[in-house]
């Protein structure tokens, strides 16, 4: 009961933290981060696997208050199209260079690539494009700057990278093999990855 308690307290704690931090920075990645610290304390798989849903359910919904107006789609409907119409968008990565070279899927190109093509004038306005990151934050941002730039087709994946590892998904290193290998981004971030 007094753990119940302590954990209930605990959790009240860091949704206050996290909504000051969104409220009074206007940065989601201070909220991330607070849940995901406060909600790192506990060690035995039980807690971790409730701070996961948790974490993962506060994570999405600020992301998706915070980029309202910025078209998403989830890991699944991602899988989907991408056995339905391989070939036919574009799936950017916007995580950095070092962790797409560890894992990334297969059909994605790293944004220093999709810049490259755009200075080639490769890519119109109007070709649909998907872009993934961690877990949503970076790749949601950079979204809404494509759509300020003028592309009008733009999604980002909610859950990103690590929801499609979490769904068992197959990822390719950067010598085109297979890998179960993350780049977790840090320790804390590394809580929301299933390790089975």
């Amino acid at each position: 009961m007094a753990l119940s308690l302590l954990i209930c307290k605990f959790s009240f704690d860091i949704l206050s933290l996290t909504f000051y931090a969104v409220f009074t920075t206007n940065e989601l990645w201070w909220a991330s981060l607070a849940i995901c610290m406060g909600f790192g304390i506990f060690d035995t798989s039980g807690c971790i696997a409730l701070v996961r849903i948790a974490s993962w359910y506060f994570i999405k919904t600020l992301i998706s208050w915070k980029y309202a107006e910025v078209p998403q789609v989830t890991v699944d409907e991602l899988h989907k199209l991408m056995l339905k119409r391989k070939g036919e968008f574009i799936l950017i990565d916007v995580r950095t260079k070092e962790e797409f070279a560890v894992s990334h899927i297969k059909e994605a190109i790293h944004q220093d690539e999709f810049f490259i093509q755009e200075k080639k004038n490769k890519i119109g306005n109007e070709t649909e494009i998907i872009i993934y990151c961690s877990v949503g934050l970076r790749s949601s941002a950079f979204a809404r700057e494509l759509r300020k730039t003028g592309y009008l087709n733009v999604k980002f994946c909610i859950g990103s990278f690590f929801e499609w590892m979490n769904h068992g998904f197959s990822v390719i290193d950067n010598q085109k093999h297979l890998t179960t290998c993350v780049h977790a981004h840090n320790s804390l971030y590394s809580l929301l990855l299933r390790k089975e």
